[in-house]
């Protein structure tokens, strides 16, 4: 079946939560971070993600299989499971904000200030106040990675950098670096 790409929208947010927390599921920072046996955990990503889809520069979209090459008008998208999404930050987002949030009960607060602190400043230091945009997140549910989704997503972004002439900025986990 092929791949589709969507617009993300609010009922979507459970399956943006659960690709993440399984997509890392294998990641020690994410681990630590946002424990799995912990309910807190899946709920703070949850709020985290609702309150972004209020940023008018936050553009969440998700990736799907369809049945047919191409949707119809009638076919409802919003009914095939997500099995990938992105968040692209747009080049008029403001600069980041590098203060930290509240970090989910029982999880290692300590370590994720210090590992999600030196990711928001190292981006502050790189693009210096420059336009681009930034790919905050990318997550594949784990039996589709390597097919394809993660790819279109990136495209994405990165077709809007160039009709804008602006630059993109993101962060690899070593797993995620060949896409």
């Amino acid at each position: 079946m092929p791949l589709q790409i969507r617009p993300g929208k609010l009922s979507d947010v459970a399956a943006i939560t659960e690709i993440y927390l399984s997509a890392f599921n294998n990641n020690a920072i994410s681990l630590l971070a946002f424990p799995r046996d912990n309910p807190a955990s899946y709920n703070w990503w949850y709020d985290s993600i609702i309150e972004e889809f209020a940023d008018p520069h936050a553009h969440f979209l998700c990736i799907y299989d369809s049945p047919t090459p191409t949707p119809t008008p009638s076919s409802s998208t919003s009914q095939l499971p997500v099995i990938a999404f992105a968040k692209w930050a747009d080049a008029d987002t403001p600069a980041q904000n590098t203060v930290m949030p509240k970090w989910p009960e029982g999880g290692d607060h300590e370590m994720a200030e210090l590992f999600f602190g030196t990711l928001a400043r190292k981006h502050g230091e790189v693009m210096g106040g420059r336009r681009h945009w930034y790919l905050e997140a990318l997550a594949t549910r784990p039996e589709w990675q390597g097919k394809g989704a993660a790819g279109m997503l990136m495209r994405w972004g990165l077709k809007r950098v160039d009709e804008e002439g602006t630059e993109a900025y993101l962060e690899a986990s070593p797993h995620g670096k060949p896409v």
